[in-house]
């Protein structure tokens, strides 16, 4: 459950007047009379040459969430694997001694990886990707979140947000990915399978091809269909749901 705290953003790549805007147009959309509890750093020294200065920001102001947008220029990375991999670890050291939750926002490489160093996942406790979709021209965007890595728990379903723009501010509501095209395709197949056979009954061939894959990956899909034998049902050689209820 959410609970209020006090933020502190780091930024490496705007400025204060960008983040403002967004949290009043937020608090504006959502109908919110809370003011703002997150304060601004503009940041370009990378995070190990700031933590003096930012554990003094967390003492004094009681920070309970330090954010860091982006990890790349945060952490300075030198250029090669061995750079990369120990200002890496540098920066999760500096992350430590802050002693609060902290997020970190980073970019992946073209192998869909946090770039630069495969420590950033390993020494996260957490990993969640964000894609978006989004057509041109609209007011709308819609944003997926996919949890890749926990270490402590269960792995969460993906969350979907539609956030819709106008001059009243941003409105933010949750959707199901697998109803967003351009977001469903990353949903982990099981999801993906309930939202067809939400539809009615199918055969591995169909549901394959429904869900855009190839002939070669219907053996995953079979596989997923006996591994979860308590949320799918067989008749024949169609496949369903075996409750309504549970696959909500």
């Amino acid at each position: 459950a959410p609970e209020p705290g006090k933020v502190l953003y780091l930024d490496y790549e705007a400025g204060p007047d960008e983040l403002y805007e967004r949290l009043e147009a937020l608090r504006k959309g959502l109908g919110s009379d809370t003011p703002s509890q997150v304060r601004y750093r503009f940041c370009h020294l990378p995070l190990t040459s700031d933590t003096a200065e930012v554990q003094r920001l967390v003492s004094e102001y009681g920070i309970d969430l330090v954010i860091v947008d982006s990890v790349g220029l945060a952490c300075g990375a030198m250029e090669g694997g061995e750079g990369f991999t120990a200002a890496a670890l540098a920066y999760f050291r500096a992350l430590r001694s802050l002693r609060v939750t902290t997020l970190s926002i980073d970019h992946v490489s073209k192998e869909k990886a946090l770039f630069g160093s495969v420590y950033k996942t390993n020494l996260s406790r957490s990993v969640w990707e964000v894609k978006k979709a989004q057509e041109p021209d609209e007011d709308t965007l819609h944003l997926g979140l996919f949890h890749r890595k926990v270490n402590k728990g269960k792995l969460l379903r993906p969350i979907g947000l539609r956030f819709t723009f106008s001059e009243d501010g941003v409105t933010v509501v949750r959707e199901d990915v697998r109803d967003v095209p351009g977001l469903a395709g990353s949903a982990p197949l099981k999801g993906r399978i309930v939202g067809e056979l939400k539809r009615g009954a199918m055969t591995v061939k169909e549901l394959a091809s429904e869900l855009g894959l190839e002939q070669k990956e219907e053996a995953s899909v079979r596989t997923t269909l006996h591994r979860h034998s308590q949320l799918f049902t067989r008749v024949g050689d169609k496949w369903g749901l075996a409750s309504q209820e549970e696959a909500g």
